[in-house]
């Protein structure tokens, strides 16, 4: 038994498990490890089961076998937080931008929506927050997954649930929402987070 992989991507995946359970008429079980799959390369992964002649009936027969093919990835974001105070807004007329933006290496996708478009243009005693969602756009079924941000200019001021406390529980999408901070100073200002997606 055979699990061909082929990493288009341009990024590398780790921890690859070839595994072949549920086999009928065939003994025991196989498992066969890859460290790591280099971005654009191709792999295959080889299984070898023994089966009794006795053991199958007179003539033949078939049968359905498992297999399955685990491995690590990571899935990043950057995404450009722009703000401005309503007054430079108006007085340079400032071009807006969508405040929708998504991102996906065909297993993990990562969406942002901002609640208006950017820059946000800030009023005094208002709120401001971007809903990010995390979701299995793949084939297969995410095991584990873990949400860091790194946000290293504090452009975000608190989210809920926190990325780092967020415990997976299956299925296809996990949301949380974060408060940005406000500028401070009235010109356009221009802040970077990367949202990393560690998943297997």
């Amino acid at each position: 038994f055979y699990s061909d992989i082929t990493n288009d991507a341009n990024k590398d995946y780790n921890n690859f498990v070839f595994t072949v359970f549920d086999a009928p008429f065939f003994k025991g079980t196989c498992e066969k490890k890859l460290s790591k799959l280099n971005r654009k390369s191709h792999f295959y992964l080889e299984c070898k089961l023994t089966s009794d002649e006795l053991d199958i009936p007179k003539g033949g027969t078939s049968s359905s076998v498992s297999m399955a093919t685990n491995f690590d990835g990571v899935e990043s974001m950057y995404q450009q937080i722009e703000t401005i105070s309503q007054e430079e807004f108006f007085r340079n007329k400032v071009q807006t931008k969508p405040s929708h933006y998504s991102t996906s290496d065909g297993y993990i996708e990562i969406d942002s929506d901002f609640q208006s478009e950017l820059p946000i243009v800030y009023t005094k005693d208002r709120n401001y927050t971007v809903l990010f969602k995390i979701k299995n756009v793949g084939p297969g079924v995410i095991d584990n997954m873990s949400i860091d941000i790194i946000d290293k200019n504090g452009i975000l001021k608190k989210c809920n649930p926190e990325p780092k406390k967020i415990t997976y529980e299956g299925g296809n999408e996990v949301t949380f929402g974060c408060i940005i901070n406000p500028p401070s100073t009235k010109v356009l200002n221009s802040q970077g987070v990367i949202i990393n997606v560690d998943y297997k």
